[in-house]
This record gives structure tokens, C-alpha cells and sequence, in this order.
């Protein structure tokens, strides 16, 4: 039986060093650091490695949950390996054990990575950014869009704000209907 400590970049974590002296206080005889970023579990390349040599009874240890995936379908995958392969997994951050804790402090631990994961992308450069992108047409546009749209095409309102046709009819939807609710 091993305990393995696994490191890696996160919107949420400690910084890499802050990590791996967690790690090692921790008690990990070794300590993984993976500076794999992407959107693909494939870019863990070490965390690959690093499970597939993990054997039933080690204990797997990080320091958030999120640090072992890179989205929430991998999140879900790579627990249920560990589960399959009856490998513990121990998370500094909640102080979680696997099985020995309780079940409400697992979820909730599984519930705060999984939307931290969706939410995060790391960007080319390997900045960590929130996903989506901020809104081009705001509410205080309203008006002004209104305006336009009496004495101009559809196509015509949106190259002037710069947008597709697309997003000026979802923008549209979404205003008319908050109108609805507020009047």
C-alpha cells in the first residue's frame, strides 16, 4: 500500500508548492506533479500514468477535488475508477477519506469540484479563465436596440452593435420576456 500525492494547476488550489508541501505533510512517500492543462484528460499525461500505476488499497491524495480532472464527465469517470480499482482517495482541502467520512461532506465536496470544473477553462496561454464568454447585448442597451429596430432591418441592428442576427433574436427573446415578468 502507497500514498500517492498528485499536484496540478487549479483555479481553486494552492500554488504548485503550496500543494506539494501539503502533499508531503500529508504523509505521500512520493508526490506527482502534473502542469498539464487543457480541456481533454488526455493533457494529464502524468495523471494517466500516475493511475494506471496506482493498485487496489493505495491512497490516492490531492489537495482539492478538482485537481484529478478536467471537466465533470472526467471528474465522474476518473471516481468511478478509483472506486472500480478499489483505490482510496484521500482530499486535503475538505479533509475527505473516501468511504470513512460521511456521505453529505463526499457530495458536497463532489458537487463544489464538478462546478468549479464547468465553469473553469484553462485559456492557450495557460491562464485559467470562467468559461463563456462575457455578454456582447447588455439590459441597458435595451432601449437603444428597441430604437433601432423601428427604423432598421434585423440584419442591419445587429452589424450595427456588432453581433450576429442569431444573437440579436436571443437577446430580443430574453428582454421581451423579462419585460413580461417585471410588468
Amino acid at each position: 500500500m502507497q500514498t500517492i500525492g498528485y499536484a496540478r494547476p487549479s483555479l481553486h488550489a494552492a500554488d504548485l508548492k503550496e500543494q506539494v508541501a501539503a502533499l508531503t505533510r500529508a504523509g505521500c512517500c512520493d508526490v506527482v506533479v502534473d502542469h498539464g492543462r487543457g480541456r481533454h484528460p488526455r493533457d494529464l499525461k502524468k495523471r494517466v500514468a500516475l493511475l494506471n500505476r496506482l493498485q487496489p488499497d493505495d491512497t490516492l491524495v490531492v489537495s482539492r477535488l478538482e485537481c484529478i480532472a478536467v471537466s465533470g464527465k472526467d471528474l465522474l469517470t476518473t471516481l468511478s475508477l478509483l472506486i472500480e480499482r478499489k483505490i482510496h482517495l484521500q482530499i486535503l482541502h475538505d479533509n475527505l477519506h473516501g468511504a470513512r467520512d460521511g456521505f453529505k461532506e463526499t457530495l458536497s465536496a463532489i458537487t463544489t469540484a464538478f462546478a468549479i470544473l464547468s465553469t473553469a477553462v484553462a485559456s492557450e496561454d495557460g491562464d485559467v479563465r470562467i468559461a463563456g464568454r462575457s455578454a456582447i447585448l447588455r439590459p441597458e442597451d435595451w432601449e437603444r436596440i428597441q430604437a433601432d429596430a423601428k427604423v432598421m432591418s434585423a440584419a442591419a441592428v445587429a452589424r450595427q452593435h456588432n453581433v450576429s442576427r442569431s444573437t440579436l433574436y436571443n437577446y430580443l427573446k430574453r428582454m421581451e420576456k423579462q419585460s413580461e415578468h417585471a410588468g
